[in-house]
């Protein structure tokens, strides 16, 4: 396993460019925190509490592109997937963290 990064000054301008904004589709900003490696030469990594989130990419950088990319794509799916629908008397109620 190398976790040699190189330039930390150009890691830091990467890590910056890759946590800048927000998802798309209107979401609200939030930070999630991804768990990567390299290993075999592939980088591999998941997101912690965004079950369906993990990628392998040959480059990190490709790796941290897949990974912000799929974040909104299983937060919508994962969302669609626990829909319940509940009894007429209850309201339905938006909480914005």
């Amino acid at each position: 396993m190398n976790t040699n990064f190189g330039n930390s000054v150009e890691q830091s301008r990467l890590d910056e460019e890759i946590t800048k904004g927000s998802p798309q589709r209107g979401d609200p900003k939030k930070d999630y925190t991804a768990y990567i490696a390299e290993e075999d030469g592939w980088w591999i990594g998941w997101v912690q509490g965004v079950r369906g989130v993990n990628c392998q990419e040959r480059t990190r950088e490709e790796l941290l592109h897949s990974l912000k990319i799929a974040i909104p794509e299983m937060l919508e799916l994962n969302q669609q997937e626990f829909i319940d629908v509940p009894e007429p008397h209850f309201e339905a109620i938006t909480i914005r963290l």
